[in-house]
């Protein structure tokens, strides 16, 4: 009869949608699975790239501090290499004067001598020139 096959064919059609149903469900379960795996999967790789990049930067800050303390040292022993310098130019200058007055004493106490020698040998001279005279 038709009602019969009509109502056997309406179970049929929901049995059908129920099966649909079902395996959309069950599709919808594994790829939400899929995807959480992918996002842990993701969120794993971005950690390890951020630990990688803060090591990264701390090893950059220990090179920047070691070459920051370099230039420290460098400067340091600059400057004491100019005030040393500085230091030496000074005796040298200093040494140079009191060299420079030395040479001065010397030259004025020789010709003191010669003036002396030559004052006397002009005495004698007088003096001979008197007695023959």
């Amino acid at each position: 009869s038709w009602p019969a096959q009509t109502q056997q064919k309406i179970q049929e059609l929901e049995r059908r949608r129920e099966r649909c149903l079902n395996d959309l469900e069950v599709e919808l379960s594994q790829r939400i699975q899929e995807l959480e795996a992918e996002k842990e999967s993701l969120q794993r790789e971005s950690q390890a790239k951020i630990c990688n990049l803060e090591s990264h930067e701390k090893e950059i800050l220990a090179k920047y501090r070691d070459v920051e303390g370099r230039l420290r040292q460098t400067e340091g022993k600059l400057l004491e290499m100019e005030q040393s310098s500085s230091d030496a130019i000074t005796r040298t200058t200093s040494s140079a004067a009191e060299a420079v007055k030395a040479a001065e004493a010397v030259a004025a106490s020789e010709a003191r001598a010669a003036s002396e020698r030559h004052a006397a040998a002009l005495q004698v001279a007088v003096g001979e020139a008197e007695l023959r005279g």
